[in-house]
């Protein structure tokens, strides 16, 4: 038996109801029925675990002994103060949508260590969303780090399908840790909307040699893996790009403009660009000689939803490696290009004039439009990043 997914990744609706003698415990998990997050197992004699999609006030304090949710977990117009009756929670199968509460955070969740979805190529389902919620200033999930797509069978296989999260309309000062950022890279996140900020790195973890403030390229030094900082690199300090070589991720924006550099190679250790403030997230412009423009191993770039690229008045042939179309990241794999995908402005690509507001480094012209959906699928050899992670524990 399999059950296929409509068009909108809904589920075939599969229930096993009030069956005072069945033991049900372990069907879920059973045969094909693993791949499918939205399973009805309830009134048995023992059931898989718990409904997560039916919590509410009234029901809240019956969730105790749940261990395993499935229907997802939804908290929905939940007014109460008191969600201890989650915390011994270790998975959850299916979609976690907590929106229109006054929840501050989510540390009652202490022993969700696995999150189970469902998603197939590029098809945009969010998986994962908090919305809505004025109160929230921290995610802080202390023990979450599984994040499993259904359709592949080992947590260690290969992609097939997007992990699309969206965190939208929380409290201004709502904040994620360079470990959670570092996670959610990890397990190859990406967002429609972030409306984030970078939480303050404490003094302790900006003593790690691995972890640096950019200042001026000339002091970034050979062991800096994280950079955190709008990073500029311009005619006055271009002569130090070999500085670039080391870094892993840059927590802030890029600008490389008014350069005599013919090509971005230097940053061949590149895998993320986290950029949660305005304006665009990669700004290339008036560099003359520039002709190769891909970031080899670039696999993430996450930003509060604006997703802008500005590129401008560089090289004529500044694409042509790539027959004219604007492509920065790997375009063979479709779940790298869809992490990566950007919304290109500037003569380079659209052929429009953008004018920079010097100040902000912000542009003008056309409205900003969210980058197409990839159709295609292939397979990624993915590889873990978990050791990163180490710099900061």
């Amino acid at each position: 038996m399999f059950m296929y997914s409509d068009k909108n990744l809904k589920e075939c609706d599969f229930q096993v109801v009030d069956n005072k003698k069945l033991n049900a415990e372990s069907l879920c998990g059973s045969g094909l029925l693993h791949y499918f997050t939205d399973l009805r197992v309830k009134g048995n004699l023992k059931d898989c675990g718990c409904q997560g999609d039916e919590i509410d006030d009234s029901t809240l304090s019956t969730y105790k002994t749940c261990q395993n949710s499935y229907n997802g977990l939804y908290l929905n117009n939940v007014t109460s103060k008191d969600f201890s009756s989650l915390e011994n929670i270790m998975q959850v199968k299916g979609i976690i949508d907590i929106s229109d509460t006054d929840i501050e955070n989510l540390s009652f969740l202490k022993n969700l260590v696995t999150f189970n979805y469902r998603n197939q190529g590029t098809k945009e389902r969010i998986s994962f969303n908090l919305q809505n919620n004025p109160k929230m200033t921290r995610f802080g999930m202390p023990v979450l780090s599984v994040i499993h797509n259904t359709e592949v069978e080992r947590t260690d296989g290969p992609e097939e399908g997007i992990v699309l999260f969206n965190f939208e309309n929380l409290h201004p000062d709502f904040c994620l840790t360079v470990n959670e950022i570092l996670l959610f890279l990890e397990l190859n996140v990406t967002f429609r909307n972030l409306n984030a900020k970078v939480c303050d790195v404490s003094q302790e973890i900006l003593n790690d040699p691995s972890i640096c403030t950019f200042e001026t390229l000339e002091k970034l030094h050979e062991k800096c893996i994280f950079v955190i900082g709008d990073v500029i690199i311009d005619s006055e300090n271009e002569h130090d790009i070999v500085n670039v070589g080391n870094v892993y991720y840059i927590f802030g924006s890029l600008t490389i403009k008014n350069t005599k550099l013919k090509s971005l190679a230097y940053f061949f250790n590149l895998l993320a660009i986290v950029h949660l403030g305005d304006g665009p997230v990669i700004q290339l412009i008036s560099n003359k000689e520039l002709k190769d423009v891909k970031f080899d191993n670039l696999r993430s770039i996450i930003t509060s939803g604006h997703r802008q690229a500005f590129i401008q008045d560089n090289h004529p042939d500044i694409f042509k490696s790539s027959g004219g179309n604007c492509i920065i990241s790997d375009p063979e794999n479709i779940y790298i290009a869809y992490r990566t995908r950007l919304n290109f402005t500037g003569t380079d690509c659209d052929g429009s004039r953008i004018e920079e507001q010097a100040e902000t480094g912000a542009v003008t012209g056309q409205p900003e439009q969210q980058p197409a959906e990839t159709d295609n699928l292939c397979v990624l050899n993915s590889f873990g990043l978990a050791f990163l992670i180490s710099f900061l524990l």
